[in-house]
Formats: structure tokens, sequence, C-alpha cells
């Protein structure tokens, strides 16, 4: 299974495969905690701008379904990652407006504690794939 469809294929023999394996040594993703993947302060560009970041911040969160008067669209009850560009500061983080991103894990018609266990060991699973493609998708350089 593949959390992030993005079109990015996964070369398991570059230098950013080594490095996205590098930094997701020893991360444990749990569910409802946000975690950082640190890079070089560099500007990232997004679909809503540019801005200086230095991380990725991840978390697995659930969406109850409905209506989302946010952005129009309906969305089924699901699992998901986020994925933002931020920049880590000593006061916490800043983060590019709308600069991030949702994979959906599964959908699901309840939020239970196995179905987090499952939604937080695939994405566990496929973590250093996860990053690699992230790396790629906002080009970080190293």
């Amino acid at each position: 299974m593949s959390i992030m469809k993005v079109g990015i294929e996964v070369d398991k023999e570059s230098e950013l495969y080594k490095k996205a394996k590098e930094l997701c040594d020893g991360i444990e993703v749990k569910f409802g905690k946000a975690f950082n993947i640190p890079f070089p302060m560099q500007d990232v560009t997004t679909a809503c701008g540019s801005d200086k970041c230095n991380a990725l911040r991840m978390s697995v969160d659930y969406r109850k379904g409905g209506h989302s008067f946010y952005d129009g669209h309906n969305y089924p009850s699901s699992y998901y990652l986020n994925i933002t560009p931020v920049e880590l500061t000593d006061l916490g983080y800043r983060c590019l407006m709308f600069g991030g991103g949702n994979c959906t894990i599964a959908e699901c018609n309840r939020n239970t504690e196995k179905q987090r266990r499952l939604a937080v060991k695939s994405v566990q699973d496929e973590l250093v794939e996860i990053v690699y493609k992230a790396l790629a998708y906002y080009k970080i350089k190293f």
C-alpha cells in the first residue's frame, strides 16, 4: 500500500533515499502526536507560495467525515497523514499557510483503538518512502 501518491518513484539507490532513511532512524510514529523531519534551512515552494523552512512536520490523525465548510468538499471518515513544511524556532514552529497536505491512510466508519494502531503501523512501515517522496516533492536539498 502506498500512502503518499504524488507520482514520485522511490529510487532506493539514490542519496536522497539514504538521507531519508537516516532522518527516519529512531522515529516512532504515534497517533495524534506530531513529529519533525529536519533539514537545512532553505526556500520551500508550495502551491501557495514560497517561504523559508527547515523541517517537515508530520502527524497521523482521524477526520470525521462530512462536508468541509473550509474547502467545500465532502470527505469520508478516514485516518490521514498530514505533512507540512515548517520553520522550527526556539519558540516552536511557524508554517507556510496552506503549505501542507493530507494523505488518506484508510477510510473507516469509526475511530477505534485497533484502527488507530493499524493506521500508525502502516505509516511506520512506509515512513522512509513517505519522507523520501515528501523531500523530493518539496525539492529539499542537503
